[in-house]
């Protein structure tokens, strides 16, 4: 409603990376606390009980850069479908 391109490209930049940074922190507080409560639980279960938390760094690194991907191809999706009319966007919802 009044924002040149580069105010919208901002907001939906900055809207997008601090959603994807909050997503990233609680997902990985979430998933270690999980991990962290079965392995106290699992301790009695196996012998010898694990001596540490294994963390997969790897795959983690991945999932981020494929979390980084899918945000930057959406908000160029989003800023590209910008440049047409908006009266042909609300015909097609």
């Amino acid at each position: 409603l009044g924002a040149n391109e580069r105010q919208l490209g901002a907001f939906l930049w900055s809207e997008a990376l601090l959603i994807y940074a909050l997503g990233l922190t609680s997902g990985m507080v979430i998933g270690w606390l999980i991990a962290w409560i079965l392995i106290k639980l699992m301790t009695h279960v196996f012998d010898p009980p694990p001596e540490a938390l294994a963390i997969p760094w790897t795959y983690l690194a991945v999932l981020a850069l494929a979390g980084l991907i899918a945000l930057a191809g959406s908000v160029l999706w989003q800023l590209r479908k910008r440049s047409e009319p908006l009266s042909f966007a609300i015909r097609e919802v």
